[in-house]
Parts: C-alpha cells; sequence; structure tokens
C-alpha cells in the first residue's frame, strides 16, 4: 500500500478501499491520520498544552460514528448474508473510516490569516460543507463494497445518521444566539455565524423524515448481495510510505502549532484571568501586549452571542474605571459594554434624537451602563452627551 493507494481510497477507487480494508495495518495508520487531523483542527484556535484533550476529540467522535454507521448498514443489509460476523466488520470499517482523515486536514487552512473576518467565515463555511460531501459519500462508497450493496442504496442510510448526527451536534455544541429583533446589535460577522448555525438546526431537523423515509424504501429494494469485499488482518508487508506519511503530517501540524501557540497561549491567559473574576488582572495584562500578539480573530469573553454572561459587564466598566487600559484593550470592552446597554435601544450610535426618545420612554434602560458610556465612549460628541443626560433626568424625574 502507497501514498498514491491512499489518495485513491479518498476518491473511491474499490480496488483501495478492498485493500485497506484485509490490511491489519489500516487501523495503526488511520489512528495516526486522525491524530494528525486533530492539531489541524485545533493548531490555530486552542493552546494545546492546557487544552490538550481537544485532540482526542476526532478519535473518540469517529469511534462512536463508525460503530452506528456499521450497525445501521447491517440492518440496511439483512437480507442477504453478511461474510464477516460483525467484530471483524465493525474493525475494519474503523480502519477505513479513520483512513477518512486526510479531508480534515483541510479545516487547517488558517483563513483567519489572510482573508477579512466575514470572508473566513464563510471560507470556513464553504471547507466544512466540502469535507461533510465528501465524507459521506466515502462512507457510502466504502459500506457499499463491504457489504455488496449498490453505493446509491447505501447513501440513503449515511445521509440519514449524518444528518441526526448533525442535529444532535447543534443541540450540544455552544450556540450563537439568534438576534430575531434586531436588538442584540449584532456585528456583520455574528449575524452570519448566528444566521447559519439556526439554518443548519433547522435545515437538518426537517430533513430527517425525509431520509429516514427514503431509507425505508431503498431497504425495500436491496438486492442480494453481491460480490462483498474481505475484510480481516491478512498478512500484507508493513507500509512505510503510509506510517511515514502520518508521522509527517504530525510533525508538519505540530510545526504550524508551535507558529501560533504563543498567541494562543495570551488569548487563554487572558480568558483565564476574565473568568475566574480578575478582571483587573486580565485588562493590565493585555494592556501590556499589542493586540497583534492575540490571535487575529479573537474575542474575550463575555460573549453576548453564545449567551456568556461572566465576567459582568458592570464589573469590566468599574475596572476600566479603577485603571484605563489601553486603546485597543479599551475599544474591545468598550464595544462589548454599548452592545449590553443598547440592547433594548434597537439603535446605532449615530442615531441621537432616537437614542433620546428611547432613553426616556423605554423602562427597561441600564441608566449606570449608559452613564459610563456618556462619561467615556469618544464616539459621543459634548452636543450628544448633553441631549442625553437630558433624557435620563426626565425619564428620572416623577411623573
Amino acid at each position: 500500500m502507497t501514498i498514491r493507494t491512499l489518495f485513491a481510497y479518498l476518491f473511491g477507487s474499490r480496488a483501495a478501499i478492498e485493500k485497506f480494508a484485509v490490511s491489519r495495518w489500516s487501523l495503526p495508520i488511520g489512528l495516526l491520520l486522525v491524530f494528525s487531523s486533530g492539531i489541524a483542527r485545533y493548531y490555530d484556535n486552542a493552546y494545546l498544552p492546557a487544552e490538550w484533550t481537544v485532540l482526542l476529540r476526532g478519535i473518540a467522535v469517529s469511534t462512536i460514528n463508525s460503530f452506528v454507521l456499521v450497525v445501521l448498514a447491517y440492518c440496511f443489509a439483512a437480507r442477504g448474508d453478511v461474510k464477516a460476523g460483525f467484530p471483524r466488520m465493525y474493525v475494519s470499517f474503523l480502519g477505513l473510516f479513520w483512513m477518512m482523515a486526510p479531508m480534515a486536514w483541510l479545516y487547517g487552512i488558517p483563513y483567519e490569516h489572510f482573508l477579512t473576518p466575514m470572508g473566513a467565515v464563510n471560507a470556513n463555511t464553504w471547507t466544512l460543507g466540502l469535507v461533510s460531501v465528501w465524507r459521506v459519500l466515502l462512507a457510502a462508497r466504502v459500506l457499499s463494497v463491504l457489504f455488496g450493496v449498490s453505493a446509491f442504496a447505501m447513501f440513503f442510510p449515511v445521509m440519514l445518521f449524518s444528518d441526526v448526527a448533525m442535529w444532535v451536534a447543534t443541540q450540544f455544541a455552544p450556540r450563537p444566539v439568534l438576534d430575531l429583533m434586531g436588538g442584540m446589535q449584532l456585528t456583520e460577522v455574528e449575524r452570519q455565524i448566528s444566521s447559519s448555525a439556526m439554518l443548519v438546526q433547522a435545515g437538518t431537523l426537517l430533513m430527517i423524515p425525509l431520509w429516514a423515509i427514503a431509507t425505508l424504501v431503498a431497504a425495500g429494494f436491496v438486492e442480494p448481495k453481491r460480490e462483498q469485499a474481505a475484510v480481516g488482518g491478512a498478512p500484507i508487508p508493513k507500509p512505510n510510505a503510509l506510517l511515514a506519511l502520518g508521522a509527517v503530517a504530525i510533525c508538519g501540524w505540530s510545526v504550524a502549532a508551535a507558529v501560533t501557540q504563543p498567541a494562543l497561549r495570551l488569548r487563554h491567559r487572558a480568558e483565564e484571568l476574565l473568568q475566574t473574576g480578575r478582571v483587573d488582572d486580565a485588562l493590565m495584562e493585555m494592556s501590556t501586549r499589542n493586540r497583534s500578539d492575540y490571535p487575529p480573530v479573537w474575542d474575550a469573553p463575555p460573549r453576548r452571542l453564545f449567551g456568556e454572561k461572566f465576567p459582568p459587564l458592570q464589573d469590566i466598566r468599574l475596572a476600566m474605571e479603577r485603571k484605563w487600559p489601553v486603546p485597543w484593550v479599551a475599544d474591545m470592552f468598550m464595544e462589548k459594554s454599548w452592545r449590553d446597554v443598547a440592547s433594548n435601544l434597537q439603535a446605532p450610535v449615530s442615531e441621537i434624537e432616537y437614542l433620546a426618545s428611547m432613553i426616556e420612554f423605554s423602562d427597561s434602560i441600564d441608566t449606570e451602563g449608559l452613564g459610563f458610556h456618556l462619561a467615556h465612549d469618544k464616539r459621543f460628541s459634548e452636543p450628544d452627551r448633553e441631549k442625553l443626560r437630558e433624557a435620563i433626568a426626565r425619564r428620572k424625574r416623577p411623573k
């Protein structure tokens, strides 16, 4: 087995699938590739010395997913005899499933370093879609070869599983809050992430019944088994080239991680200070650094898009008043604070007349937070400050 065989396998070659299905080396090679793909996923968004467990997620999730897929394929192809017993079939498919890991190397493309934030979000979304479709098609092809069922028929149960898995993932993963009323003052990037998450969640839920029906219909037309691939630990020569590829992939992504980890260490330290209530220490430490010392796309806590409320923004305002941070830090938290204050105003800083009207007549205005901005927010001119202070005074008068 060579590197060329691996790439042929990734594009659905039956000969390559059969070679890996019988090889006892598929599991160790696949494990190396899965580990390398874990580094590719997280080298530029996790501080690995402290968050090293993220590297095990791919192994754990793929082990579970491959088990469910084999069970589903057994049920789907139950009209004929399956040559291999379940344990052998599962071990063989697990190796083949792990061999798909090079697809995830595409997640390691550092879009954030050469595209705009909005461009990076769109590029990551398209990359996720491409890899997901590729993985579904290849999984259907591999299972069709192992069970002797047409790839077209096997596509439906694989798609059903993938759709359910995606829906479950959206339920348990941190999810952006969609701003339906326009009061959260989201940025363009946050709005795009939020709407994409909602569309995925709603789309997968709507499609589950359709894929289930299609799977039942396809199962009714599955023909008795055609030629099935042999599975098991055949004594195939040690594939040194593929073992070397796995090792090189791990080393290569580790080198990339060495470049990004210093910035991620600073991010991890700042977030740890903020989330443990040491806001003054966090602002002081961040003020000793330049913005370029941190990851290019970083939003410090609290992240309202994900429903985070700690540390409280009032604590951040008080810490800023005790010792004002450097401009880039002040701007980051000033923007967070304004979004919090303006969440019920539904108006940008520039619409002074509307803001004054909302302040005067709204019952849910954070006057303390608003006072902080009137004192420190450079986006307000002096006449604007006076007009808004008058609105606050009129609101406080006895009726």
